[in-house]
């Protein structure tokens, strides 16, 4: 699917794919992570996440769980459909970050998007994070 815009004199074709990387009627979600394993339902039904920017001023690094839940997700009991490392800081006035893409195709959830964001990389980690250290943004469709 091509959509054309138009700009002085100019005609240039976009695919859909491309607006919608670009936020074209996508929904940005955004979580400074509480003292706890900040288990969230971001959304019900299906989505398709785009991309995902993390960020941390802690001294150990955190993890970010997505799960496909109809429900906010149990840490440490539900499994996870990607794990997404939040590194930690080389100094805290520093932070340490990183942004995931998805591309085109995104990553899908069909009952719902819910996240945990916690210190342990195993699906079964619980651990909550200290809070105020670490930020979610996850942009989905």
């Amino acid at each position: 699917m091509f959509r054309k815009l138009f700009a002085a004199a100019a005609i240039c074709l976009v695919s859909t794919a491309a607006l919608a990387q670009f936020g074209n009627g996508g929904t940005p979600f955004h979580l400074v992570a509480a003292n706890t394993n900040n288990s969230t339902l971001v959304a019900k039904g299906t989505h398709v996440v785009t991309s995902v920017q993390l960020g941390g001023v802690g001294s150990a690094p955190a993890y970010l769980k997505i799960y496909d839940k109809a429900t906010a997700p149990t840490c440490g009991t539900d499994t996870p459909i990607a794990t997404l490392i939040i590194p930690a800081a080389s100094t805290a006035a520093n932070g340490g970050g990183s942004n995931v893409a998805y591309g085109d195709t995104g990553l899908l959830v069909v009952n719902g998007l819910g996240i945990c964001v916690v210190t342990g990389i195993a699906d079964n980690d619980n651990t909550a994070v200290a809070a105020a250290t670490f930020v979610v943004n996850v942009n989905f469709k």
